[in-house]
Parts: structure tokens; C-alpha cells; sequence
């Protein structure tokens, strides 16, 4: 995207849009996906979004402009046999979907077919899931009304619920079957008494606190969940702090406080990607090392960062010492023992008898045991939790 979309901006495209490059090339990618999960033409994106614009008209040809920018960037798809992820929605839609083959091999491979937060999801998976329904066995689609918050990513509530006419029955279930009494107690406060009339049961389970900035708001979390544990015997499993909004820097913030503190944390955030999460990448980075056939070879910086997030005590310095010395790309990881005594000192023994215990899982002719990747992957965890 930014080798169509550069061009433009060096003619005078955009030039009224504040954005960094990097937003602006993925508000054209989102573009192009939402034309293509909700079930319209890429061609006319620039019509709908004029149709949406209540601001300035003064505004209304960068509408235009990213029209442009989003067929070029389908041309270069096109020209050569790429396939980003609009692209690969369209044709499942327009095509694969419509195989003989292609679909019969999809219907074989799944007899019952199970659906949660379907409000949750686009039209067109909506609409592949309504002409596969009458091929399985049997079907559960589970649908919350008071979901459908991911509209801005393409969610479409409403035309999730016309499943249901799909379906040979619908239950209806108001309640919960694991929500605590305490729990209901704080949400009837909360809507019955707007927060400020919170009964003393519900007061006992949340702190509400206002702050002009987000450090100020990171400290006074930390300092919470640090009192409540050092002060008031609290378990910690029972701490959960909720946010609307949590961003790596915040997230990351948060975590070095609470560290300070001596208190360990975990985090969830569904909007975030698996691919995106520490843990991943180190055991990718790792499977990677040993499986020369996927021909990818990880930088430094990925080798790095995997040896940090594998090996229990080791920091960043001592990390790049390690990778720059005894990672070569062309033959992996080298043995701890090669290292002058001056450089194994630096590092520490104990942190290289760690090293050593994992590159030994990393031989190939080791790991070559240990398929498919989510054994090597199981292997792995158990090697570095034993480590330490």
C-alpha cells in the first residue's frame, strides 16, 4: 500500500489529512476490507463514505482521493497474484464458494457446525453460514443481544439475527448461569443508580476515580491493587482491572508498575491478534530456528527478543551480547562453551546454562522429533518453564 499510495501524496494527495503515513495506509486497507466482508463493490467506496460525511464538504475529495488510492492497490493484487484480505473474501464469495467442489469439500469436512457471537461477525459470513446450514447434521447458532459491539469492524447485529429464520428452533435465555450474586448486585447498581448511589455491597467490590492523564491514572491503579494485596490481604487472583482502551504503552506502563510493586499480572484483550502476543512470536521465532524447511530465516532482533521471552532472567543486554556472538543466520545458535570467559562472565553462568538447555531442544536433529508444531511448541514451554 505505501508503494501506491506515496506517489499520490507526492502530487499533493491527502494534503489536508494530519495523520501519520502508517494510519492513513491502513484507513485504505480497512477500506477495502469492509467493502469486501460487508458485500459491495471497492468501486464504491468513495460514494458511501460521501453519503456518511456530515463535515466539512471541503474534505470530500480525499473520498476521492483514497478511491484511487484503494484501485491501484487492487491493480497491483491483480497484476501480480497477490492477495490481501479483501481480495481473498471476494473470491471465496464470488468463486470458491460457488465450486461444486470447492463447497462440497467444505460441507464434508464439518457435519455439526457450532457459531458463537454471530453478531459478532459480517454479512458475508452470515450469508455463507445461511446456504451451509441445510447441509449439516446439526447446527448451534448463539447470538448475544447485547453484543454486537464490533460494528466498526464489520459486525452487523441486525443481519444476524435474521438467522434465525434459518434455525428449526430458538431458545431464549435471560439469565446466567455463572455470573455471582455479587456480580448482579454492582450491575443493578450501576444502572438503577448511575454510580453515584452505589449501595455499600456493590462500594465494597469497585473504586471509581477520575484522572486528567493516563500516568496519573496508571499510578493510581498500581497503588490500588498494591494496597488491596499489602494492606488489606486481598488474593490477587481476585483483582481485575477493566479498561475500555489498553494500548501496548499502557499496557506495558502498567505491568513495570506493578512490578515495582512485586505484583505479577496477565493480560486479555480480544482485539488483539495471537500473532501479536509475546508468547507467540518467541515459540515462532523458536520453531523457526529448527524447521530450515519453512525457509525463513528470523533476524537478530527476532532471535533476540525470543531469547528473552524463553529464558527466565535474561535481559536485554545480555540478550544482544548472546545473538551477536553466538547467533549466524546460516547455522543458528552456537554453543554457550565458544564464548571467551570474559564474555561467558558478562552473561552469567547460570543465565548460559540456560541457553544451553534450550539451543540443545533447538538441534535439528532433536527437533525433528518433536513434529508437528504444536508438540515442538508443547516441548518447548515445558523446557524453559523447568529452566527456570
Amino acid at each position: 500500500m505505501a508503494q501506491i499510495v506515496t506517489p499520490y501524496i507526492e502530487k499533493g494527495y491527502f494534503e489536508n489529512i494530519t495523520i501519520d503515513r502508517n494510519r492513513l495506509y491502513s484507513e485504505v486497507l480497512d477500506n477495502l476490507n469492509k467493502a469486501a466482508i460487508v458485500g459491495f463493490s471497492h468501486h464504491e467506496i468513495a460514494g458511501r463514505l460521501k453519503e456518511a460525511w456530515a463535515g466539512n464538504s471541503s474534505l470530500l475529495k480525499n473520498f476521492d482521493q483514497a478511491q484511487e488510492c484503494a484501485e491501484g492497490f487492487r491493480a497491483l493484487c491483480l497484476e501480480r497474484n497477490l492477495l490481501d484480505f479483501s481480495l481473498q473474501v471476494e473470491l471465496f464469495r464470488k468463486l470458491a464458494w460457488n465450486l461444486p467442489l470447492c463447497r462440497e469439500n467444505i460441507i464434508r469436512a464439518s457435519r455439526h457446525l457450532i457459531v458463537d457471537n454471530v453478531e459478532e461477525d459480517t454479512p458475508a459470513m452470515h450469508d455463507t453460514l445461511r446456504e451451509w446450514l441445510p447441509s449439516v447434521e446439526s447446527a448451534l447458532l448463539v447470538y448475544d443481544q447485547n453484543g454486537g459491539h464490533r460494528r466498526f469492524l464489520g459486525a452487523d447485529p441486525t443481519h444476524a439475527y435474521e438467522l434465525k429464520m434459518a434455525c428449526d428452533q430458538s431458545l431464549a435465555f435471560e439469565g446466567s448461569f455463572v455470573t455471582s450474586q455479587a456480580l448482579r448486585t454492582v450491575e443493578r447498581s450501576l444502572i438503577l443508580h448511575k454510580n453515584a448511589a452505589l449501595n455499600a455491597e456493590a462500594r465494597k467490590s469497585l473504586n471509581f476515580e477520575s484522572r486528567r492523564f493516563y500516568p496519573e491514572m496508571i499510578d493510581w491503579v498500581a497503588q490500588t491493587v498494591g494496597d488491596l494485596i499489602a494492606k488489606q490481604s486481598t488474593v490477587p487472583s481476585e483483582i481485575a482491572v477493566l479498561a475500555p482502551y489498553l494500548s501496548d504503552s499502557m499496557r506495558f506502563s502498567l505491568v513495570a508498575r506493578l512490578e515495582a510493586l512485586g505484583v505479577q499480572s496477565y493480560s486479555q484483550r480480544p482485539s488483539r491478534a495471537l500473532r501479536e502476543e509475546p508468547a507467540t512470536t518467541t515459540l515462532l521465532m523458536l520453531a523457526s530456528l529448527t524447521h530450515g524447511e519453512w525457509g525463513y530465516t528470523p533476524s537478530k532482533e527476532q532471535v533476540r527478543q525470543a531469547l528473552v521471552g524463553s529464558i527466565s532472567g535474561l535481559d536485554l543486554v545480555r540478550a544482544r551480547l548472546i545473538t551477536e556472538i553466538l547467533y549466524r543466520p546460516d547455522v543458528g545458535l552456537q554453543s554457550f562453551e565458544g564464548l571467551t570467559q570474559d564474555a561467558q562472565q558478562r552473561i552469567t553462568f547460570a543465565l548460559g546454562r540456560r541457553y544451553e538447555r534450550l539451543r540443545k531442544y533447538l538441534q535439528p536433529d532433536q527437533a525433528s522429533c518433536w513434529r508437528p508444531l504444536t508438540l515442538f511448541c508443547w516441548r518447548i514451554g515445558l523446557s524453559t518453564t523447568r529452566s527456570g
